[in-house]
């Protein structure tokens, strides 16, 4: 067999399986009676959103001064407003564009467009959700799978003997240069703890079993609920789910401020966004995000 027709065989193998997935996701949801639907691609982003595509093409629909048309980079904003209205649990497949913010971030897997679940659920706990992604996840690899919880906090310890809550700057930059890491990130601790966790704790995460990390520093969750955690540190009431080293699912329980005018504020809620290219990957044995995808541009 040639390469053009190996890789034509492949890229049909990867349509075919993204059709059994998504036929799959929405069996699970169905059974659940959550709803489907669908939001705007093309939204008004506020000039801070570093991670949002610009579309450059004339839109004729008036808007402030401040804000600028982008591919979306996530569906909450559209999904919450949905929430407002009183629909219950809801969810979508989607597609989602970013420029990653994570320069870490390898291409292997990610690209600037990829394919997203997003499901929120009025009222729901944070025991909740991790137990709906196992749920879901069960469904789709047909299989219970048993999961570990530890925290960011001990993930680092386990890892790199250090606690991330309350390492100063000095401490990590010390840190790094003695695991032999050349960057230079001045005073910006998020930045250390990011580059450290990158290279040293990701890469080793849900090889033996899958794993729910939690309690991520507030910073890193900006939009999560917090609480103090039992060494009395302040986090984000959010987890991230990973398989054999690859972020899968992220899960937090938000409090949503007002999001259309006039109408009261939501209750808290839950959200849950899994990466379903990356999905694919582990489902097809793949190692690179491109192998999964029925399409090749130049512009990733």
């Amino acid at each position: 067999m040639n390469t053009s027709t190996s890789q034509q065989s492949d890229r049909l193998q990867a349509i075919r399986a993204r059709a059994i997935l998504y036929q799959h996701i929405r069996e699970f949801f169905s059974q659940r009676q959550v709803l489907e639907v669908e939001t705007p691609i093309l939204q008004a982003t506020a000039h801070s959103d570093n991670r949002a595509m610009i579309v450059q093409q004339h839109i004729t629909e008036a808007h402030s001064s401040n804000l600028q048309i982008s591919l979306q980079s996530s569906p909450a904003s559209a999904m919450q407003q949905l929430l407002a209205c009183g629909c219950g649990a809801i969810y979508q497949i989607c597609k989602v564009f970013q420029h990653t913010n994570n320069v870490h971030e390898h291409k292997r897997k990610h690209s600037s467009e990829f394919s997203m679940l997003a499901w929120y659920t009025p009222n729901a706990t944070f025991t909740q959700l991790m137990q709906d992604s196992q749920d879901l996840l069960a469904h789709v690899f047909g299989y219970r799978i048993d999961f570990e919880v530890i925290s960011y906090q001990h993930a680092f310890m386990r890892r790199l003997d250090i606690n991330p809550h309350q390492a100063e700057v000095k401490q990590l930059k010390e840190l790094a240069r003695r695991v032999g890491l050349n960057v230079n990130y001045g005073e910006d601790r998020m930045a250390w703890l990011e580059v450290l966790f990158c290279h040293f704790i990701e890469p080793t995460l849900g090889y033996n079993q899958p794993v729910f990390l939690t309690d991520f520093p507030v910073e890193k969750a900006v939009t999560a609920q917090t609480k103090i955690n039992e060494d009395g540190f302040a986090v984000a009431v959010n987890f991230v789910l990973y398989i054999d080293g690859l972020k899968l699912v992220s899960g937090q329980v938000t409090q949503a401020e007002q999001v259309i005018e006039n109408q009261q504020p939501m209750l808290k809620h839950g959200r849950i966004f899994l990466g379903l290219d990356r999905l694919l990957m582990l489902l097809m044995d793949k190692h690179r995000i491109d192998q999964v995808t029925s399409f090749s541009s130049p512009m990733y």
